[in-house]
Order: C-alpha cells, then sequence, then structure tokens
C-alpha cells in the first residue's frame, strides 16, 4: 500500500491547500452504519474535495466524492444506486446490487459521461474490490483485487483494463492535476 501511495503522490500531486472538510470521518461512518477503506480516507485527507484532470481538460477527469463535504451522505451515495436500478428496470443485467443489498455497490467516484466508480461491499472494507460502472453500455467491470488507490494509480500508469475502452489513456497524462471543487 504504501509503494502505491508514493506513486499515487508522484502521478497526482496533490493540492496545497486541499479543501471540503466540513464533516469528520466519525460523523460519516455514523451516518452509513460502517467504516470506509483507509485509503480512501488518507487520499480525502490529502488531497480533499476535487477531481483528476488531465491538461487536455474535462473529459478524462475523474470526480472523487468527499464524503465528508457533503450533507447528506445517504443521500449522496444514492445517485448511483438509483442509475443501477433505472438500467435494470430497463431490462439490463446487472451483476451487482447497489448500496444498500448486502456485498452491494458504494459509490466513490464518478465521471462527467456518467460512469461511477465504486467498492464492492464485501468483506472488511481495506479489503473491498472495486467495481466501475460504464453508463453508455450499462455494463460492470470487477476490479478483483483493486482497492481504491490501486484503481488510481493503475489508471494514471495506464496499467488498467478500464484502459484503453472506456477509459481514454490521452485524458489521462501523468502528471495529472487535482482541482479542487467546492459542492
Amino acid at each position: 500500500m504504501l509503494d502505491k501511495w508514493k506513486r499515487l503522490l508522484n502521478l497526482l500531486p496533490p493540492p496545497e491547500n486541499p479543501l471540503g472538510f466540513k464533516r469528520t470521518w466519525q460523523t460519516v461512518e455514523s451516518e452509513l452504519g460502517f467504516s470506509l477503506p483507509t485509503d480512501y480516507k488518507q487520499f480525502i485527507d490529502t488531497y480533499g474535495s476535487g477531481c483528476i484532470m488531465p491538461s487536455g481538460g474535462e473529459c478524462g477527469s475523474i470526480i472523487i466524492w468527499n464524503l465528508r463535504d457533503v450533507s447528506d451522505v445517504l443521500a449522496w451515495i444514492a445517485t448511483a444506486t438509483r442509475r443501477y436500478n433505472d438500467d435494470r428496470q430497463s431490462g439490463n443485467e446487472l451483476p451487482f446490487q447497489g448500496y444498500p443489498e448486502p456485498e452491494g455497490l458504494l459509490g466513490w467516484g464518478t465521471r462527467p459521461d456518467g460512469d461511477f466508480f465504486n467498492w464492492r461491499m464485501m468483506g472488511e472494507p481495506d479489503s473491498w474490490d472495486c467495481v466501475f460502472y460504464h453508463f453508455s453500455n450499462a455494463e460492470m467491470i470487477l476490479l478483483q483485487g483493486k482497492g481504491f488507490v490501486d484503481v488510481l494509480v493503475d489508471l494514471l500508469e495506464h496499467n488498467s483494463p478500464l484502459i484503453p475502452y472506456p477509459i481514454d489513456p490521452d485524458n489521462l497524462q501523468p502528471p495529472c492535476a487535482y482541482t479542487e471543487e467546492v459542492w
């Protein structure tokens, strides 16, 4: 984990003055009823609210959800679950349920085109696998054995099964900027 964290810091330098610390982790996790992965909390504590922005502009950005910066965590994360339920009602077969279903998906980020990054809440939080939801195809891609920081480093190093499709590597040319967003 430490090696991946160091690589992430080199690929994506943190902002000098991160924003978005309205709430404590204890408050957020109390509202959720469970703990979140340690690497995600470390990322938010270091980077704050924002998105990964390549020099080319918005099309490659990955917006990281800072759950410390939203007033109603449950309403915020329900965004992704609603999308999955809508896709099922439209006749699409999806292999994973959304939060709060057992072993459901809990969103941690999105892309401007409607794709979602999630954890599959199976086992202990630090062992949750990530799942990418590709909106255009109503497809869920399990990134087995990959946690939050693993997924970011793999994307930035162009070493992810999500590259070149559905994520164009030209839109993630490190070092990328972490652009602060205020929600």
